[in-house]
């Protein structure tokens, strides 16, 4: 299982983990105070996420 709360990083590289079950967490900076913008880049990164798996099933 591979889990992560910034889906950023990995968006380039997210077909290599097509054989594993994965998750993405979201929180605020109120939590987690070095993650990036949730509105302006985390929402958005795990929106990218969800087309690209949907397009690979």
């Amino acid at each position: 299982m591979f889990w992560t709360k910034n889906s950023i990083p990995m968006l380039p590289r997210l077909s290599e983990l097509d054989a594993y079950k994965y998750y993405f967490q979201c929180y605020g900076k109120d939590m987690e105070t070095n993650l990036p913008d949730k509105k302006g880049q985390l929402i958005p990164a795990f929106h990218s996420v969800m087309k690209k798996k949907h397009r690979s099933l």
